[in-house]
């Protein structure tokens, strides 16, 4: 649930946060429908890209994504 206040939030780190863990989120769970219905195991992927216009996060966000999934 987005509250009023995460939408006006003006702290960088703060909103950089709020990107990584739902950016990291909503990617997993997407990563994991498509390898789903490929019928395709993670472990056979063997480079992931993940481009987004919004946030800032470094290490980048295919890092949390892959780490996310160990």
């Amino acid at each position: 649930v987005t509250r009023l206040d995460d939408v006006l939030e003006k702290d960088l780190t703060k909103i950089n946060e709020r990107f990584k863990d739902w950016a990291v989120r909503l990617s997993k769970e997407s990563l994991n429908r498509a390898l789903e219905r490929a019928d395709v195991k993670a472990t056979k992927v063997d480079y992931l890209v993940a481009a987004t216009c919004t946030g800032y996060v470094c290490p980048g966000l295919t890092s949390y994504i892959i780490e996310s999934r160990s």
